[in-house]
């Protein structure tokens, strides 16, 4: 068996209310050549559901004419590399490890570098020299859930880390649905999960993952002279809407449980529109949404790490009970699925 022990959470530096960054795009993307996007926007301002999110880009990149749309991706992995390295510190002051780590799991998709984060945790947490390093990238929002079933699989003691800095790739032009959606939904932040197999919050109990057939086209991140591309099919919530129900009854029948039978649900916040089309696609009522909309509204998305966020909130919860089942379900690129079964100890 293998326990979730703790969770820390970390935002990027700078906090920024959701009203400054959709004036900021509304002023850099030009929207007033493309009636159909200016309106969109519009609607899109009014319905994100978000009120802040964090950066680790100072002001003066939201700023009118900033440099921020024309940096090239050399650029863009330069500040990286900074704002990373800082994040880590920021997070590590409330990190108090009282184990030996054997494994360590770092998970990112904003950026690269080599030595990696991994080396970062290694330093700065004086981590034995002789640990299993594991690095996971280039899987998006769901890349969280992935790292835990890996985590799940590997002996002692294992930390796990998501690092997200998604503002780094705003992008001005193309003006599309994708373009005006990634930039108005992503926000920076990490998050470090403890695991050990004797004691802890949470029991890991399965996994599943299940691929969308004939659905590659309709969300990618590509990376391009400018950064990273978001592509985000306007189809994405009604795609998961027809299909997360079967995969997750799938799933749950192996367990020997049912929809009804789960106690708490932590859902990716990729945006609102997938929220809700989780909810009705699984026919959860109101309050089971209540944690990943907590998130959603205080941060954003924020990719991969999201999802220990909206579990954090569940875990401070004061009606959680032992023997309580969650549900962890994130989405990304494939179109992808990631499905995780824990209960409370």
């Amino acid at each position: 068996m293998v326990f979730i022990k703790q969770i820390y959470t970390q935002t990027a530096q700078y906090k920024y209310l959701q009203t400054e960054l959709l004036d900021f795009l509304e002023n850099n993307m030009a929207l007033q050549k493309d009636r159909r996007m200016s309106l969109f926007f519009k609607s899109l301002r009014k319905n994100t559901s978000i009120k802040n999110r964090y950066s680790c880009l100072n002001s003066e990149y939201f700023q009118a004419n900033s440099c921020l749309q024309t940096l090239s991706t050399g650029e863009r992995q330069k500040l990286y590399e900074k704002g990373s390295d800082e994040l880590i510190l920021a997070l590590l002051k409330q990190v108090n490890l009282n184990n030996q780590v054997q494994n360590l799991i770092t998970v990112s998709c904003t950026g690269y570098q080599t030595p990696g984060l991994d080396f970062s945790l290694i330093k700065y947490l004086n981590l034995n020299q002789n640990i299993f390093r594991y690095n996971i990238g280039a899987m998006g929002c769901y890349a969280g859930i992935t790292a835990l079933r890996l985590a799940s699989n590997l002996p002692q003691n294992t930390l796990l880390l998501c690092l997200e800095l998604c503002s780094l790739h705003f992008q001005s032009e193309p003006i599309s649905f994708s373009s005006l959606t990634s930039n108005a939904l992503f926000g920076d932040g990490t998050a470090l999960v403890e695991l050990n197999q004797t004691e802890g919050e949470f029991e890991l109990v399965s996994f599943a993952s299940s691929y969308l057939a004939n659905t590659l086209d309709k969300m990618h991140w590509l990376l391009r002279d400018t950064g990273f591309i978001m592509h985000l099919d306007s189809s994405v919530p009604a795609l998961i809407e027809a299909n997360l129900k079967t995969a997750l009854e799938e799933f749950l029948q192996k367990q020997n449980l049912n929809i009804s039978e789960i106690d708490y649900w932590a859902i990716h916040p990729g945006g609102l529109g997938i929220l809700q089309a989780v909810q009705k696609s699984l026919n959860l009522p109101n309050n089971a949404l209540e944690f990943s909309l907590s998130v959603l509204e205080e941060y954003g998305n924020m990719s991969s790490g999201t999802v220990f966020f909206v579990l954090n909130k569940i875990k401070q919860n004061n009606n959680l009970k032992k023997n309580n089942t969650i549900i962890l379900l994130a989405f990304g690129p494939g179109l992808t699925i990631e499905m995780a079964l824990l209960q409370k100890t």
